[in-house]
């Protein structure tokens, strides 16, 4: 979606699932293919959520597509931009 669509995200790292007894630094460097970025419509977040947790599995929504083609975290008021999106998968718009 960021080479074809030139799209970034802000990602509020407090709204992203985590056990409560693992400080939050170390579970977001632990295992990271356990964690999966999906996007959805607005209309629709509730549903997409409630699909991941009919089977068990912790879904939230923890951020907002944009135009400005960079991947931010965002922790309370602090932003910090983390990558550009630009070319990251060598696909060209057509």
């Amino acid at each position: 979606m960021s080479d074809l669509g030139n799209l970034g995200v802000e990602i509020d790292i407090r709204q992203v699932p985590s056990p409560t007894h693992i400080p939050l630094e170390r579970w977001l460097n632990c295992f990271p293919c356990f964690g999966f970025l999906l996007t959805c419509e607005n209309d629709t977040t509730e549903a997409c959520v409630a699909a991941f947790e009919e089977q068990g599995l912790h879904a939230s929504r923890v951020g907002v597509l944009d135009d400005t083609g960079m991947i931010r975290l965002r922790s309370g008021t602090q932003v910090v931009p983390v990558l550009a999106v630009d070319g990251i998968t060598g696909i060209a718009r057509g």
